[in-house]
C-alpha cells in the first residue's frame, strides 16, 4: 500500500512535467489562422508575437490567415469574411495568403482605412511579395505585418480621402477640432491671463492715463511728397492644369478605395498574384 501511495503521485507528477511542453507549443490561434499549415510552430509563435505588439500598438483585431480553399472567393474577399467571422469591432487589418487563388492579399477595415492609402498597400504587398517567390510564406507574412506597422506609425498621410467606389462619394480626413465649449474656455482663460498682465504691467509703471497727455503738435511732423505710377503693359500666363481622368477628387496619392464589406464594415485593401 505505501508503495502505491508514493507510485501514483510520482506518475501524476511525470504527466505533468510531460504536459508542459505540449501545452506551451500549442499555436496561439488568437492571432494566426494558418489553415494551409505553410507555418512551422516557431514560426507561427513569432507571426502571433508581432501581431500581439501591433494589436497594442492600435488597438484594433489583427488577424494572419492561409488557406488552400478560398471557397470561390477572391483572397480580398476571403480575409474580409474569415474576418468578420473572429473580429468583434469595427476596425483592423487581415493579413492573407491564399495558395487557392495564388495571391497574397492586405484587408483594412474601419479606422485603418485612413493609414493604408491605395499606395501604401500596394507597398505592404511589395514586401510580402519579395518573399513569395521562393516560398517564404512567414517571411512574407511578417514582412507584410512590418511594413503595415511602419506606415501605422509615419500616422495618416496629407491629403487622405477615402474613395467609396459603390457610391462615388469622398470623405476627406480632418484631425480633431476644438468644440465651442472648448473654444470658449480657452478665449476666457487667455482673457484672464492678459487682463491680469495688464494689471500687473499698469500697476508697476503707475500710469495715469487721466493726467497725462501727449503734445502732438509739438511731437509729430508730416512730410507730404507727390508720386506717379504709370501703367505700361500686362503680362498673363496660361498653364494648363492636368486633371485625374478617374475624375477623383484629390491626390491619388491620398486615396483609399473602399467599400462596405462584411459585417457592415468599411473596408479596402489589396492583393497581389505569385
Amino acid at each position: 500500500m505505501v508503495k502505491k501511495k508514493i507510485i501514483v503521485p510520482l506518475l501524476l507528477l511525470c504527466s505533468m512535467l510531460f504536459a508542459v511542453p505540449v501545452m506551451a507549443s500549442e499555436p496561439k490561434a488568437d492571432f494566426v489562422y494558418d489553415d494551409a499549415e505553410l507555418f512551422t510552430q516557431s514560426e507561427a509563435d513569432s507571426i502571433s508575437e508581432k501581431i500581439s505588439d501591433f494589436t497594442s500598438e492600435t488597438g484594433w483585431e489583427i488577424y494572419a490567415f492561409t488557406t488552400e480553399d478560398a471557397q470561390g472567393y477572391t483572397s480580398q474577399e476571403y480575409g474580409e469574411n474569415t474576418f468578420d467571422q473572429y473580429a468583434t469591432g469595427m476596425d483592423g487589418v487581415a493579413f492573407v495568403i491564399d495558395m487557392d487563388n495564388r495571391e497574397i492579399a492586405v484587408v483594412h477595415f474601419g479606422e485603418a482605412n485612413r493609414y493604408y492609402t491605395d499606395e501604401r498597400v500596394e507597398s505592404i504587398l511589395d514586401e510580402g511579395f519579395n518573399y513569395m517567390g521562393d516560398a517564404e510564406y512567414a517571411g512574407a507574412m511578417e514582412a507584410m505585418i512590418d511594413e503595415a506597422e511602419y506606415y501605422y506609425g509615419k500616422g495618416v498621410p496629407s491629403g487622405q480621402y477615402n474613395y467609396d467606389e459603390e457610391t462615388g462619394e469622398y470623405d476627406y480626413y480632418e484631425k480633431n477640432t476644438l468644440t465651442w465649449f472648448e473654444i470658449l474656455i480657452t478665449l476666457l482663460v487667455a482673457l484672464g491671463i492678459g487682463g491680469a498682465f495688464c494689471g500687473i504691467t499698469i500697476g508697476k509703471y503707475r500710469l495715469h492715463f487721466d493726467k497725462y497727455k501727449y503734445d502732438y503738435h509739438k511731437n509729430s511732423h508730416v512730410n507730404l511728397t507727390n508720386r506717379t505710377d504709370r501703367f505700361v503693359n500686362q503680362v498673363v500666363t496660361h498653364r494648363h492644369i492636368q486633371r485625374e481622368s478617374s475624375g477623383g477628387g484629390g491626390s491619388s496619392s491620398g486615396r483609399t478605395t473602399v467599400h462596405t464589406g462584411a459585417g457592415g464594415r468599411s473596408t479596402g485593401g489589396g492583393s497581389r498574384k505569385f
